[in-house]
Formats: structure tokens, C-alpha cells, sequence
């Protein structure tokens, strides 16, 4: 019995050795990992467009069931308490502007990490400013959805500046 565990834990580091040393990151990549790229810059385009004109029919498309978005001041809402925001007027975008956008797929799912120049408004406060995200897609038998996202407002110099009582307040929801 002892020989047979040996045996067995000798052929998976074996296996787990051959594996680490076949992956190589500078390969290039399958054609099926290019197209999920292609069609994930695609549904990021598509769900700032969403949120700038509030087409809350795309983000129910877009958001998972078991959606969490994160905002800057680390508030967690689920996808009925995001797309009530753009319902009801409370967040609005006058423009949003996506950069760097870097994606890496993996089986079954995507994370997606860059930077969003935001012009708008929660309520009657300016959220105006730069913004980097995360956003975790989920491969679902529908298609792609995001199940996961994450804002973190990038302090710059302007901000520094200011008085800490005039900074504007933190936005809750999504700012692609």
C-alpha cells in the first residue's frame, strides 16, 4: 500500500512538474482565447454605453444573477440595487472614457482590469474624476456575464488640493 501511495505521489509532482514548465505566457494565444478577448472588450464597450445612457435592459443582460459591484467607498450592492441607481435617476454619466483595458481569460471566466475617465453626477454630487477597475466575467450557458466588479477612484493632484470638506462624495455603483 505504501509502495502504491509513493508511486502515485511521485507521478502527480511528475505531472505537476511537467505541466509548470509547458506554460509559457509569451506564447501565442488560440484562436479561442482571442475571440473571448475580442468579445469581452466588446461587452465592457457595451456596458459603459449602458450606463452612460441608462439602457437598464442591457445591464440585466450584461449582470449575472449573483452580480457584486463593489464602489469606491467600498459599499457592496447586488444587480437589483444597481440598475434601481439608473432607474430612478439617482446615478447619472455624462461621458465615460475606458483605458488600458487588459484582459485575461481563464477557464470558464475573465477578469478585466483598466481605467475610466469619468464625467457625472449621484444625486447632486460631482463624481467626476479617474476611476481603475476590476470586472470578473462568468461564462453562463447565455453567454458572458459579469458577476463581479470593483471601482477605486485615483486620487490626483486636483484632489489633493482640495479641502477635505469640499471633496465630493464617493459614488456608489459603476463608473466603466
Amino acid at each position: 500500500m505504501n509502495k502504491r501511495l509513493a508511486l502515485s505521489l511521485c507521478a502527480a509532482i511528475l505531472a505537476g512538474a511537467c505541466l509548470v514548465h509547458a506554460y509559457d505566457p509569451k506564447a501565442p494565444k488560440d484562436a479561442y482565447t482571442a475571440r473571448d478577448e475580442a468579445d469581452i472588450l466588446q461587452l465592457e464597450a457595451e456596458w459603459a454605453k449602458a450606463l452612460q445612457t441608462r439602457d437598464t435592459a442591457v445591464m440585466e443582460r450584461l449582470l449575472a444573477p449573483e452580480y457584486v459591484g463593489v464602489d469606491p467607498a467600498g459599499v457592496a450592492m447586488g444587480k437589483a440595487q444597481e440598475i434601481a441607481m439608473f432607474k430612478s435617476g439617482d446615478l447619472k454619466f455624462d461621458s465615460i472614457a475606458t483605458g488600458g483595458q487588459k484582459v485575461k481569460v481563464y477557464i470558464g471566466g475573465v477578469i478585466v482590469t483598466g481605467t475610466s475617465s469619468v464625467k457625472g453626477k449621484f444625486k447632486d454630487q460631482d463624481i467626476s474624476g479617474e476611476y481603475r477597475f476590476i470586472d470578473i466575467f462568468e461564462r453562463k450557458p447565455s453567454g458572458w456575464q459579469v458577476v463581479y466588479s470593483q471601482l477605486t477612484k485615483v486620487e490626483t493632484e486636483k484632489d489633493k488640493k482640495q479641502p477635505e470638506n469640499s471633496k465630493p462624495a464617493e459614488t456608489p455603483g459603476a463608473a466603466r
